[in-house]
């Protein structure tokens, strides 16, 4: 029965230790120890270079009753080296010891041991050791970013730049504070193209080990911008158990395209069915940089022109140029509104083709006749018309003359032939009688 007791008390001992508080931290009880330790718990959980920790833990004798029991206690570092008197205790009895110390903050980074000893009765025990994680104070890079825009990024507009932080660290980041620019509170080093809209900086409370987070920045690119690449800083601080770390700082290229363009334009015009007119297209570089090779062609499916094509160059700045193409109305086109394009092909600063396309209704009317004194000739220009007659009717007027006169020529021929047989016959006759 005297056996029993000890046993029970080892029992309650393993049972208490897994219903200690829960801690990183395994307590290691040589075999031989009088005396068991459970319930360790430190304070705090992650202990860095500079902290002032305690750790308490429960003592429980394992042995025969005592009268005297000291527990020594030695912290690595200098700090700590003493002994806690516990006392009598009899055969299961506990004592709740706290040790507190400090940990200098030169404490380089890794894994300490505390060692325990107990004094009993004049004799000494090795009882066991705690192993003390001391962190590394600065756990820098653990917040990578990247940077990505929906659309293309021109100047004089605004845009949306999407930033993903990845959490690369097997540890969690919080209080997480992105900023555009050099430092908080700073934007030394923020471009002067690129400047935040509504906000220049996001906070994130927390980002686990491992995952990503993303925010968001509205920027306004300024009109002032040329065609290329411009730098934009990112300045992320973050803490990694409410201890601050080092600032994070990127610098990113985002691409800025210039505003090249065309405004062409051309009033509507009109035609009759058989004459010809002039449509003017004026083509004015409306962007803000030069554009290169400029090529004006036009077509339609109802008309010809006496020029389909130009070549224009360069056009500079607020430069403008005019091509002019003649229209005729191809064969026998009815009344109505048709269409004719200019396309305008042009390279931008980026040496990127683009295009522009201009569209005219040109309303063609028909031809018409006169009647009764009143004239409904159709409207023909001077360069296609003489005496007031188009080529068309002088054409067709000619054609007919000329088979009228065939065909009288024929016809005359033919009667003189046959009066030149019957006078033969005439004449036989006379000659009879």
């Amino acid at each position: 029965m005297n056996n029993a007791v000890p046993l029970f008390a080892v029992m309650m001992v393993f049972v208490a230790s897994f219903c200690a508080a829960t801690n990183l931290t395994s307590v290691t009880v040589f075999e031989d120890s009088p005396l068991g330790v459970t319930n360790f718990v430190q304070s705090p959980d992650k202990i860095y270079p500079g902290d002032n920790a305690k750790m308490q833990f429960t003592a429980t004798n394992l042995d025969t009753s005592h009268n005297n029991v000291m527990l020594n206690v030695v912290v690595p570092f200098g700090t700590v080296r003493g002994a806690y008197s516990l006392g009598t205790m009899n055969v299961g009895a506990t004592k709740e010891v706290t040790v507190n110390f400090d940990v200098p903050s030169a404490t380089k980074a890794g894994t300490y041991d505390i060692y325990l000893y107990a004094t009993i009765d004049g004799a000494n025990y090795q009882v066991g050791s705690i192993p003390l994680l001391i962190n590394s104070p600065d756990q820098s890079n653990a917040i990578i970013s990247s940077v990505t825009t929906d659309d293309m990024v021109v100047a004089g507009a605004e845009t949306e730049m999407t930033v993903t932080l990845r959490n690369v660290a097997d540890f969690d980041a919080e209080n997480v504070l992105i900023q555009i620019g050099g430092s908080i509170n700073s934007s030394d080093e923020t471009s002067d193209y690129l400047l935040p809209l509504s906000s220049d900086r996001v906070y994130v409370k927390s980002i686990k080990a491992g995952q990503e987070a993303k925010v968001y920045f509205s920027l306004a690119v300024s009109a002032s911008a040329g065609p290329g690449y411009y730098p934009i800083t990112l300045t992320t601080t973050y803490s990694v158990d409410k201890a601050a770390q080092a600032k994070i700082t990127q610098t990113f290229a985002l691409t800025v395209n210039a505003p090249a363009s065309l405004l062409v334009t051309a009033p509507d015009a009109s035609v009759t069915a058989n004459s010809s007119t002039d449509i003017d297209f004026t083509i004015a570089n409306a962007g803000g940089v030069a554009v290169r090779a400029v090529y004006a062609k036009v077509f339609a499916d109802n008309f010809t022109f006496d020029t389909d094509s130009e070549y224009i160059g360069t056009l500079n700045l607020d430069d403008t140029a005019t091509f002019t193409t003649t229209i005729t109305p191809s064969g026998q086109l009815a009344a109505g509104t048709y269409p004719v394009t200019l396309n305008v092909s042009y390279k931008d600063a980026a040496n990127v083709e683009r295009y522009q396309l201009k569209t005219v209704n040109v309303a063609v009317s028909g031809r018409s006749s006169s009647a009764f004194g009143v004239s409904s000739m159709p409207t023909r220009t001077k360069s296609n018309t003489i005496f007031g007659f188009d080529y068309l009717t002088i054409g067709v007027a000619l054609v007919v003359l000329a088979a009228g006169l065939f065909f009288g020529y024929r016809h005359y021929k033919g009667r003189k032939e046959a009066a030149a047989k019957a006078a033969p016959a005439h004449s036989a006759d006379a000659r009879k009688k």
